[in-house]
């Protein structure tokens, strides 16, 4: 039955992508060594903090979410940090409006470089990724296989490709 259940979702990214990317990295483990993760694609999953437009583009910062092999979010996993999203003007951009705060996300992006931040009045190094491709979860809709039973299924609808 689990294996049928698992069969009928979908990847809410590019297969290419989630195939290449790396999801078993913390945001600290980035931190305490970047240039080892500088270049890499990852799987990220998020919940955003806040989105900003710049010149060049748009900042989504977002709490880190473990991901499964098609995308999905692991919540019940520990949070292992904060990051920086980039997504470039060419392709669009991330209204601040819709990206707004707790809205969830899955992004494949590379880690270009570690830039210092705040949080509060923390100082904190955050983890900045250049978007290769993002999807936006709708409201209330399940991000996980099993989001609070054993039978319900996380089938993504929305989102930005």
């Amino acid at each position: 039955m689990l294996l049928l259940l698992a069969s009928c979702s979908y990847p809410v990214l590019r297969s290419d992508l989630l195939e290449k990317g790396i999801r078993d990295v913390s945001m600290v483990q980035m931190a305490q060594n970047p240039s080892l993760y500088e270049g890499k694609l990852f799987i990220l999953g998020g919940s955003i903090v806040s989105t900003s437009l710049t010149e060049t583009g748009s900042v989504v910062e977002a709490i880190h979410i473990p991901v499964d092999s098609k995308g999905y979010l692991r919540e019940t996993e520990p949070a292992t940090g904060r990051f920086l999203a980039f997504y470039v003007r060419e392709l669009g951009i991330l209204d601040p409006v819709v990206y707004q705060p707790g809205r969830r996300v899955t992004l494949a992006a590379e880690l270009v470089e570690m830039r210092p931040g705040r949080i509060g009045e923390m100082d904190y190094t955050f983890p900045y990724f250049n978007v290769r491709q993002l999807y936006l979860w709708e409201e209330g809709q399940p991000r996980s296989y099993f989001p609070n039973t054993f039978f319900s299924i996380g089938i993504g609808v929305g989102g930005r490709w």
